[in-house]
């Protein structure tokens, strides 16, 4: 099975899920502090026959980071993760589509 990715929003599942206030960077605020709803969700959509899933990217633009002054935490964050190397989807064929 392959799995592709689009660069496209999972908004409403993720805000139905998440516990945390909704603010203007909602989602970059999701994947900051409940990374494991994006994981979870991701495999949610998998498990259910998905072959196309989509990124939590919405509110999360590298202008509207700054403007925010979350790049920085978001990269850092985003690198920790990567670092603890959890791969839930590890035994998938992963493809990325970018706008």
């Amino acid at each position: 099975m392959t799995i592709t990715l689009l660069d496209g929003g999972m908004g409403q599942e993720l805000l139905a899920r998440s516990q945390r206030e909704i603010t203007t960077m909602w989602s970059a605020d999701i994947m900051l502090h409940e990374p494991e709803l994006v994981r979870d969700l991701h495999l949610d959509f998998i498990n259910a026959g998905a072959q196309v899933i989509t990124l939590n990217t919405y509110t999360a633009t590298p202008q509207r980071l700054a403007k925010n002054n979350a790049l920085a935490h978001l990269v850092s964050a985003a690198s920790k993760r990567h670092r603890q190397r959890q791969k839930p989807l590890s035994h998938y064929r992963i493809n990325l589509t970018l706008k």
